[in-house]
């Protein structure tokens, strides 16, 4: 297994491509941290992988907002001990939220898009 040992939080881990690659890095060994403002869907996901032998948590997160992300990371640092690497997927679609500004044409290069991925930079630099 590539990634045994390895511990992932993986932002939209509840559906699409995260959940997808939460599902492959748990195959390859990873323990998986699905950060998601769905958190049913979040839970559905890691029940599914943990019923499949792998190790996963979730965390219902708001990754345009700092304290959210620090409470997931804390709940990440509580079942694992560690972070190795995060994977932010669900920042990237604009749909995330109906109300969010996010939703708005142009977030790739918006400044809210910038503060949502510098959350979860921030909060992973200073464990």
């Amino acid at each position: 297994m590539r990634l045994a040992e390895k511990v992932a939080i993986i932002t939209g881990g509840g559906s699409g491509f995260g959940e997808v690659t939460a599902r492959l890095f748990a195959s390859e060994g990873a323990a998986v941290m699905l950060a998601d403002i769905n958190g049913p869907a979040a839970a559905a996901v890691a029940e599914s992988i943990n019923n499949e032998g792998g190790r996963a948590s979730w965390a219902k997160t708001d990754v345009s907002s700092a304290s959210s992300v620090e409470a997931m990371v804390q709940v990440t640092m509580g079942n694992f001990e560690r972070v190795i690497f995060s994977l932010t997927t669900r920042a990237l679609n604009p749909s995330v939220r109906s109300s969010s500004p996010m939703k708005q044409p142009g977030i790739a290069h918006s400044p809210y898009m910038y503060e949502a991925l510098s959350c979860v930079r921030s909060t992973l630099f200073r464990l």
